[in-house]
Order: structure tokens, then C-alpha cells, then sequence
């Protein structure tokens, strides 16, 4: 997609975010009089930095990896590129890699998350496509209490109903359909650990990638 009035500095951050929505490789360009410049982001099994060398006649200049890369090109050369970069992922592209997947690096128990864990987590980053930040899963998980926050965001504290001591710890899942009824307990969730940092003070807080 293109647009004469989009900012070149923000489409790396929204094109990441339409591949979390739709699950398809994603290239914004802003518009200029001659040379647009663009921003790409893709999904797993689907080697950007190939695909665009596959476009390269339609393109002034490329550059990236496998999951995001930085192009520009000729304003004349939009819709030529469009339909190239369109032909060579969908050549490549079968039904099941549209189909989203989540690695898991472990599964934990609530009473397993310490403070040492998230400090030797946090001494990990930075994190990014060569250095992925851990994702674990949790079973048997209680909503104790939860409200939304913003506009749709649900801030929660979780327990896991078979543990006798039932370690309470919050959490934070984004972007939910706050007008849906909230799930009071989940199969399985999938998370990410992090410090939440406020006013001098931090807690654990599991950011919610997924839940079942």
C-alpha cells in the first residue's frame, strides 16, 4: 500500500503492526513527486530480503533481512512492483504458512517467575530478530481480577488454579475486543516476562502474546 500523506518514519511501526493483524507480508511506501521510500516487515517463512531481490528491476534501491527491510523506488514504478512483489510471494506461499505460529521456549509455573528470572531475562536484550525475547506458556490459569484499560487493553491478576498456593502475578494483554465478554480463566496462555517500571518502583508483569 501508498500514500502521498504518509510519513516515512512511522511505516516501519505499522507495517509490523498489520502483520500481527493479518498475517501477510507488508510493504508501506510515502509517496514523493520521484522517489517513494518504503518499509517492509514479513512473516515467518517468507525470506523478505529474497522477495524484493526478486523486484529488484522495479526498485531504485533495497536493503534489510529476512523479516524487515528498507526499499525506494520511482513513483512511476508502484504499480509494477506492486504486482511483481504480489507474484513472487504468492508463487512461494502455501496455506499453512499463513497460518500464524507461536514458538514457546518453555513452560512454567507461576511459583518458577522470580526476580532473578526477569533480571537474567532483561540481562538478554536486546532483543530482535537474531535474538528473539523469550515467550513461555502457562496451564490452568484464573483471571482474579482485571479491568480494561485505555481503550482496549485488559491489565489482570492471574493465578493457576491447581497450585495450593496460587502465586498471584499481573498481567498485561493488549489490544483485546474489549467489547466482547472477557474470559475469566484460560487453557493455556503464552507470555512474555518483563519489569513494569513506575514512579521508582517495578513489579512483574506478564505481557499476554496469545491465550486459549
Amino acid at each position: 500500500m501508498w500514500n502521498r500523506h504518509w510519513h516515512e518514519g512511522i511505516l516501519g511501526i505499522v507495517a509490523s503492526r498489520m502483520v500481527e493483524k493479518y498475517y501477510r507480508p507488508v510493504v508501506l511506501i510515502a509517496v514523493k513527486d520521484e522517489i517513494c521510500k518504503g518499509s517492509a516487515r514479513s512473516i515467518p517463512g517468507v525470506d523478505l530480503y529474497e522477495r524484493l531481490k526478486a523486484c529488484g528491476t522495479a526498485l531504485e534501491k533495497f536493503g534489510g533481512h529476512t523479516m524487515a527491510a528498507g526499499l525506494s523506488l520511482a513513483a512511476e514504478n508502484l504499480e509494477l512492483f506492486r504486482n511483481r512483489f504480489d507474484d513472487v510471494v504468492s508463487q512461494s506461499l502455501t496455506p499453512q504458512d499463513l497460518i500464524p505460529e507461536l514458538a514457546i521456549d518453555r513452560e512454567l509455573e507461576f511459583q518458577e517467575i522470580s526476580d532473578r528470572l526477569i533480571d537474567e531475562i532483561e540481562s538478554l536484550a536486546p532483543f530482535g530478530t537474531a535474538n528473539p525475547e523469550p515467550v513461555f506458556m502457562s496451564t490452568n490459569v484464573t483471571v482474579a481480577s482485571s479491568k480494561i484499560v485505555g481503550s482496549n487493553h485488559r491489565r489482570m491478576v492471574l493465578t493457576q488454579t491447581r497450585n495450593s498456593n496460587a502465586k498471584k502475578i499481573n498481567a498485561i494483554h493488549f489490544n483485546v475486543n474489549s467489547e466482547r465478554p472477557q474470559k475469566d480463566s484460560f487453557d493455556k496462555i503464552a507470555y512474555k516476562i518483563r519489569w513494569n517500571r513506575w514512579r521508582g518502583t517495578q513489579t512483574a508483569q506478564l505481557v499476554i502474546e496469545d491465550v486459549q
